[in-house]
């Protein structure tokens, strides 16, 4: 009859894995960056720039960060869809162009041919 036995262990077997702790304090890390971030930027802004918080300089921020929050969201949904389309900025500056361009004053009609132009692209490029 013939036994197996394992020599008793004279060390802790050690994981080579981190500990929890560790893995929380990332993760804590990895949620906060962001936030985090953003409050030291608007602090510094409100220290270097005076005038940033003024209703005029916020509403042109809204307006510029609204534009690149559609096209945003618009990249997303083709991603999602497994369609990558890496001509969407191009289609937007070249909208954007054709507005400026062509706009005297306030123009329905430019924004209409700017958009016209970009389903025309965007169709072309699939």
């Amino acid at each position: 009859m013939s036994a197996t036995t394992l020599p008793p262990a004279s060390h802790p077997v050690r994981s080579t894995a981190p500990s929890p702790a560790l893995v929380r304090a990332v993760d804590l890390a990895g949620q906060w960056a962001a936030p985090v971030a953003s409050v030291i930027v608007l602090l510094a802004a409100a220290v270097l720039v005076p005038n940033f918080y003024e209703p005029g300089n916020l509403t042109t921020v809204a307006i510029q960060a609204a534009v690149l929050g559609i096209v945003a969201v618009g990249q997303m949904l083709v991603l999602l869809v497994a369609g990558p389309d890496l001509s969407v900025h191009a289609v937007v500056g070249l909208g954007a162009v054709i507005v400026i361009t062509n706009q005297q004053g306030f123009s329905a009609l430019s924004i209409v041919e700017a958009l016209a132009i970009a389903v025309g692209l965007g169709l072309g490029n699939g």
